[in-house]
């Protein structure tokens, strides 16, 4: 029995031995590139020696000819099991008759996994790369790994090319762990807001709010759901949107309140501050309306910085800051500013009440003229226009008369005398009575004491109410007589004769002398006469009120004279006290209680009883209202409160 063993043992060894030989044979034929002679030799071998034919097999499978991965992949497993069941003893003598070992058995291992990644690459299929992860991913990690890493960016770029919401997701769901994970989500989050809400309504934003309260664009949604209240921005509809909502974004919230306030403040003013606390309690910036009720009782003033306009409080302090063309004082709550030669409306707060579109803004009695390419426009004070069609300039200048209140009494005084021509000669009739023949050149009949003063050739004549001459003799008519020769209500006139100026009275007798060169009409008693071309002051008795050394002297207002000599101008007051000192370059009344005032040394205020304001100093100076001053230097702009005497400049 032992002797049939070892027969049986040698034959099965002469068997493998000679299975092997097919197995060298066909690797022989596949170096020589005769394949289907190398295929005919492995399958021959498969009953003999299976370990021999499959490592044939995987090497004819992984050349270039057949190239055909997955029988190779096939063959490689069968040869590694077979390989490893191979006794050592017996690994020896196959290995003298064909080239296989560990070593190769990895090389070619390591060599098939290439390949099938480089073909699933090539090809872009997902699911030749998932059998590479699937088949070498744990034996050879590296691999596996830059095959889950194009497996995943394909199947990415798949889903972006769908751009939908649920291709994406099905991309999150089947690849937890790709790189683009969170692209992915964020991209799906995003497509599925769009896709959800792409029908603007309030019911498709509220159900999209309910359904994914978790969302990144929630604050989207209620953007878009506050717009549609604000599509028609009236107080009611925030008041509903507040209501609705309670649970809305605080960012809308807040825009509501404060939307709410905005358009409650129109007219923006003190009162309705007040009256909105009342009635929005529960108003949730109570500091701001604190801030705002300070901001409204704050006298702003222009400051030019760095060539802009911007605006200070009293104290110098910026409130806005420069950033103007151009800028007016504050007419009530509004001012004129512009940007890039166009002017719109601001308030205090530096909102724009009206937008900068306009060529030229100007201020009036009841709020604002607005002009464009198209026309005028009229606004109220808080910048409503009152029409929204254009004018032309003369209608808005009809419009704003019948707009405004102010009236002024006619204070004509109406003669009682009509006048008649003939022949170029005037006369005078009175309720249908003759009073004087129409034969006088001039005929004057307003002088208060109802005296009529008449020019007749060279020869000036007075006549009293009825038309009786009186007896006042050897006058002539003179130049400016028009003005000077009517009795005043002192019944005193300026009279002229031999070719001098005196006064003489309503009886014709010489108050003052014919002896001055030239004079001018009585003002406020007092005569300004001229004598050898030097001018004096002289009450209506002749008494010296300024002596005759002046250059010139002119009535002025209601306050007595400016008076001028070598030092310059001068103001005087009626009975001949200084006012102001002769050394100035002007001297003008500025607005009713001051004068401004002019030297080498620029521009000054001075009140009227000679008190000086400002010293001169001053490029320029505008009363902006009736107690401040507007001063342009060298610097800049400052200001000066006429209440508080203080001086207002930007602080630095």
């Amino acid at each position: 029995m032992k002797n049939y063993k070892v027969l049986g043992l040698l034959l099965l060894f002469a068997f493998e031995l000679s299975a092997q030989k097919n197995t060298q044979k066909g690797l022989m034929a596949l170096k020589q590139h005769n394949y289907g002679l190398a295929q005919a030799y492995f399958y021959k071998d498969f009953k003999k020696d299976s370990l021999s034919a499959a490592f044939g097999l995987l090497n004819y499978y992984m050349s270039d000819f057949t190239a055909k991965n997955d029988s190779a992949y096939h063959y490689m497993l069968q040869t590694n099991t077979l390989w490893s069941r191979t006794p050592e003893k017996n690994k020896a003598s196959i290995q003298k008759l064909i080239p296989i070992s560990d070593s190769i058995l990895i090389a070619l291992y390591i060599d098939l996994a290439s390949k099938e990644f480089n073909e699933a690459v090539a090809d872009a299929s997902i699911q030749k790369l998932n059998q590479v992860v699937l088949r070498h991913g744990n034996t050879i990690p590296a691999l596996g790994q830059a095959a889950t890493q194009v497996r995943d960016s394909l199947a990415y770029q798949q889903a972006l090319s769908v751009n939908s919401a649920q291709a994406l997701v099905a991309f999150i769901e089947q690849y937890p762990n790709a790189q683009q994970q969170d692209d992915a989500k964020s991209k799906y989050e995003f497509l599925l807001y769009n896709e959800l809400t792409s029908e603007n309504t309030e019911a498709v934003l509220v159900a999209f709010l309910t359904k994914y309260p978790q969302s990144p664009y929630n604050e989207q949604v209620w953007k878009r759901i506050f717009n549609l209240y604000a599509a028609d921005p009236t107080i009611e509809k925030f008041k509903l949107f507040l209501e609705r909502y309670p649970y809305a974004a605080q960012a809308q919230k807040d825009d509501a309140w404060r939307l709410i306030y905005k358009r409650y403040m129109q007219p923006y003013s003190a009162e309705k501050l007040a009256q909105f606390k009342l009635d929005y309690p529960a108003y949730p910036f109570l500091e701001d309306l604190v801030q705002d009720g300070a901001l409204l009782l704050k006298k702003l003033y222009p400051f030019i910085q760095q060539n802009a306009f911007g605006y200070m409080d009293a104290n110098g302090e910026v409130v806005i800051a420069a950033q103007y063309d151009e800028a007016s004082p504050f007419y009530q709550d509004l001012a004129i500013a512009s940007k890039n030669e166009k002017y719109g409306l601001i308030n205090k707060k530096n909102e724009v009440i009206l937008p900068f579109q306009f060529i030229e803004i100007t201020a009036n009695l009841d709020g604002f003229l607005l002009e464009d390419s198209l026309g005028f426009y009229l606004t109220d004070s808080q910048g409503r226009k009152r029409q929204e069609e254009p004018m032309q300039w003369e209608e808005a200048q009809q419009v704003l008369e019948a707009f405004s209140t102010v009236s002024v009494a006619d204070e004509t005084i109406l003669s009682p005398y009509l006048k008649v021509e003939k022949n170029g000669k005037f006369g005078l009739n009175q309720n249908g009575k003759k009073i004087l023949e129409p034969k006088y050149d001039v005929i004057l009949t307003d002088s208060p004491t109802r005296i009529i003063t008449a020019k007749q050739g060279k020869v000036l004549q007075y006549f009293d109410s009825t038309g009786k001459r009186l007896e006042i003799n050897g006058l002539e008519w003179f130049l400016n007589a028009a003005d000077m020769a009517q009795f005043n209500q002192q019944g005193i006139a300026v009279c002229f004769k031999a070719g001098r100026y005196g006064l003489i009275d309503q009886k014709g007798k010489m108050r003052i002398k014919s002896i001055y060169d030239m004079a001018l009409p009585i003002c406020n008693g007092v005569w300004p006469v001229q004598q050898k071309g030097s001018w004096g002051l002289l009450s209506l008795d002749e008494k010296v009120l300024l002596p005759q050394q002046y250059q010139r002297i002119i009535p002025f207002s209601n306050y007595g004279f400016l008076v001028e000599n070598t030092a310059g101008l001068g103001l005087v007051d009626a009975v001949g006290n200084w006012i102001l000192e002769p050394k100035y370059k002007t001297i003008k009344s500025f607005g009713s209680a001051y004068f401004l005032v002019e030297n080498e040394n620029g521009l000054g205020v001075y009140l009227t009883n000679g008190q000086a304001l400002l010293e001169c100093a001053f490029q320029r100076i505008v009363a902006i209202d009736e107690h401040t001053f507007q001063l342009t230097t060298s610097s800049g702009l400052a200001y000066y409160n006429v209440l508080e005497r203080k001086l207002i400049v930007l602080k630095l």
